[in-house]
């Protein structure tokens, strides 16, 4: 997957550069042969508007991707509209309130640091390019989730688009279904402050351990078991 810092654009099947944009939208190399009819890569909320009314107009289904980790591809599809909203990766950390503003392109690691260099945490994704779009859409288990629980029971806030092409806010007491509901647009995160201390070990078992024979190409190295302490 090669992440383009370059102002996104709007390409129909079949024009120069699609088939690229569409690779780069997935962290697998692998080509399913599938394409969209359009994809529209947002810059900011009125291009992801722009997008959806696009798709009322034309009586098209969207699918979204924010990092692009899924390994099925599940948001590369035939026909329809592929909203890549990778470039929303802006970060506002509040370090005063715990808080931080986010856009779903943004990207675990790339939050982990700028939150570590405030004394703050959020329990982001294990790998360092997952978009945190998808990753809160999948409730977001990540780095020390066992202690401060899931990603998206932090999830303080959002600014989504609806179906509709209107752009609305969603918190605890204005919208709070949609909060409920949808977890993956512009995000007011609470945080809290990094630990004093945090560890990591590797256990790594022979396959004589799991009862198993080994392979001709597994070789002796086993299995290998991560966890955080």
């Amino acid at each position: 997957m090669i992440r383009k810092a370059s102002i996104g654009r709007a390409l129909a099947r079949g024009d120069a550069g699609f088939d690229e944009a569409l690779h780069a939208s997935s962290f697998s190399a692998y080509d399913s042969g599938k394409r969209p009819d359009h994809i529209y890569q947002a810059n900011n909320a009125d291009d992801v508007i722009a997008a959806v009314k696009v798709a009322i107009a034309e009586n098209k289904k969207i699918s979204i991707v924010s990092g692009g980790h899924s390994f099925s591809q599940n948001h590369i599809r035939d026909g329809g509209i592929l909203l890549d909203v990778s470039r929303l990766n802006a970060m506002e950390i509040d370090a005063r309130n715990k808080t931080a503003i986010i856009g779903p392109g943004c990207l675990s690691g790339d939050l982990d640091a700028a939150l570590a260099k405030k004394g703050l945490l959020f329990p982001v994704a294990h790998a360092y390019t997952v978009g945190m779009g998808g990753f809160l859409l999948q409730g977001g288990f990540g780095w020390d989730s066992q202690v401060v629980g899931i990603a998206c029971e932090s999830v303080m806030a959002i600014d989504v688009v609806l179906a509709d092409g209107s752009l609305v806010h969603a918190s605890e007491t204005e919208n709070a279904d949609l909060l409920w509901a949808a977890r993956g647009a512009g995000l007011l995160w609470r945080c809290c402050p990094v630990p004093p201390e945090a560890a990591r070990s590797s256990q790594i078992f022979g396959h004589e351990d799991a009862g198993v024979q080994a392979s001709s190409y597994g070789g002796a190295d086993g299995m290998g078991r991560q966890h955080q302490a």
